[in-house]
């Protein structure tokens, strides 16, 4: 099974960061959807193109260094993509 996921635009309100950093955040959230998808045996993801993808909330602190943040995204982008599309 291949997963490709394609995420045009992230918009995180009330984060300030650095070049770095957001490297740091962009590594740590394909790293983390690469496990996750990986973990599943059969997942029941959702197939096709869809413009907007909502997830549940996730609670962040802006102080969460990048890499936390971007595990916190990818769980909440798993479940999003696990849930069935419109029929």
């Amino acid at each position: 099974m291949n997963v490709s996921v394609h995420i045009e635009c992230l918009v995180l309100d009330g984060f300030d960061l650095s070049a770095g950093q957001r490297g740091d955040l962009r590594t740590s959230l394909r790293t983390s959807l690469a496990g996750a998808f990986a973990a599943a045996a059969d997942p029941p993801y959702r197939a096709g193109v869809v413009d907007t993808l909502p997830a549940p909330a996730v609670p962040l602190d802006p102080g969460l260094p990048p890499r936390a943040l971007g595990e916190r995204l990818a769980q909440s982008l798993c479940t999003a993509i696990s849930r069935p599309g419109p029929a």
